[in-house]
């Protein structure tokens, strides 16, 4: 493998030896700006994905990340864990993400 990601111009990259056949990695679209690719590392096993892109570019990121920045933002009965809070807030910032809001209509 590390002669073929030689051949392809890749010098610093890292090889990383096949432990079995487990896994499964799904390239979801990618352009020379960007690739998208999902991956399961076991059937059954939750998936996850990786996004990297080319930092010149506006990046937005949509989701339900099932956590909140503010108690204020919370509907219901349990409250949120403020050290929680604060570690959603501190990775938005780290990542210059910003929150854009919800709105339920």
């Amino acid at each position: 493998m590390e002669n073929v990601r030689r051949q392809c111009g890749f010098f610093n990259g890292v090889d990383v030896p096949a432990d079995g056949t487990r896994g499964l990695v799904t390239l979801k679209s990618s352009s020379k700006n960007h690739i998208d690719v999902e991956f399961q590392e076991e059937e059954g096993n939750p998936r996850w994905k990786y996004t990297g892109k080319n930092n010149s570019l506006l990046w937005l990121v949509g989701d339900d990340f099932n956590d909140i920045l503010f108690a204020s933002e919370k509907q219901g009965r349990l409250l949120r864990d403020e050290a929680r809070m604060e570690a959603f807030r501190r990775t938005l910032e780290e990542c210059h993400l910003e929150d854009i809001g919800y709105s339920r209509k």
